[in-house]
């Protein structure tokens, strides 16, 4: 889920931005440099500053040149939540894992999570055993999310062999051959 969170924090602005008319632009850019891609409050994936809210007096210190606001600002920050369901795409899939892009990450899905049937590694796709579904890099899937770590950056385990999860185009061609089966 993504949310807009504001912060407080001393913001160092470099010496030769000080008699700048962009003070906040520039403000900006250093929080974006901060907050961009880290994980903060070990919750929050943050992605960029939006807004500068107030701006305290700047501080400058004995034999440093820059300066250092006192700054209220907001920034979108993504937070998973466990059993979250994202629309994602699969990006790379190895002997164990498929990785899903669900934005500003990609999400873990082992191999035993990636369908209902007993999934196989061949030729850089998943194969399932007994129904031959195949899951491949390129294919939109529904997944959820199953486990959340901040030890090391954003880590996020997932599963789509939940009712209603997985490849989108499978579900789809299973939807239609049920109508079809009841058409008759």
């Amino acid at each position: 889920m993504y949310e807009i969170v504001t912060m407080r924090s001393k913001i160092k602005l470099p010496a030769k931005y000080l008699e700048s008319n962009d003070r906040d632009k520039y403000l900006i850019e250093a929080i974006n440099k901060e907050i961009s891609g880290k994980v903060i409050d070990n919750r929050l994936l943050g992605i960029a500053c939006i807004k500068i809210n107030e701006v305290g007096k700047g501080e400058i210190f004995m034999g440093e040149p820059d300066a250092y606001y006192e700054t209220t600002f907001d920034i979108l920050a993504f937070q998973p939540n466990l059993k979250e369901v994202f629309r994602g795409q699969v990006v790379d899939i190895n002997e164990t894992f498929a990785m899903v892009n669900i934005g500003p990450v990609d999400g873990a899905v082992h191999i035993s999570q990636v369908m209902d049937d007993f999934a196989e590694y061949d030729n850089g796709a998943f194969v399932g055993r007994k129904s031959k579904e195949t899951i491949k890099t390129g294919d939109t899937v529904l997944a959820s999310i199953t486990a959340i770590s901040t030890k090391t950056g954003l880590k996020i385990g997932m599963t789509m062999r939940s009712i209603g999860l997985g490849k989108l185009e499978s579900k789809k061609k299973k939807e239609v051959e049920k109508e079809k089966k009841e058409s008759k």
